[in-house]
Formats: structure tokens, sequence, C-alpha cells
């Protein structure tokens, strides 16, 4: 059994789950957003999505992690 850590990326709510799977059964762990105010400057930001990954992290202990693809777009 594999304990693998979804991350869905973003700024303002970062997206996360955990599953343990063998590959063919697959059961949640755990999953939530981890949110963050469009007011604050980038580096507090950034300082509240790493500080609830690392507590994600310790929490779960993923063997694995998988990281959707960042889409970066300016209007």
């Amino acid at each position: 059994m594999v304990r693998v850590l979804g991350i869905d990326c973003g700024m303002e709510r970062t997206g996360w789950g955990v599953i343990l799977t063998d590959g063919r059964r697959h059961r949640v762990l755990g999953h939530g957003v981890i949110r963050t105010q469009p007011r604050e400057p980038l580096e507090t930001r950034l300082r509240t999505i790493a500080a609830g990954l690392r507590a994600i992290l310790s929490e779960h202990q993923p063997d694995a992690a998988a990281v959707e693809e960042v889409f970066y777009s300016q209007m």
C-alpha cells in the first residue's frame, strides 16, 4: 500500500488530498483546502501555504506526492 498526497496549486486556495492505494483499490485518508487572503502580501500567502503543507506532510506522512500542473494567466 502506498500513501499518496495530491496537491492542486493555487494562491488563494490550495487543494489537497491523501489516499492509500495498492494500484487497484483506493481509500481517502484526508482532504482539504489551504486558504489565503487575497489582500495579504505574496510572501505571507506563500508562508501560509508552506505551513499548511508541512502540517499535512507531518500528519499523513505520504510515500509520494503528485502536483497538478501549474497554470498561470494574466489578463
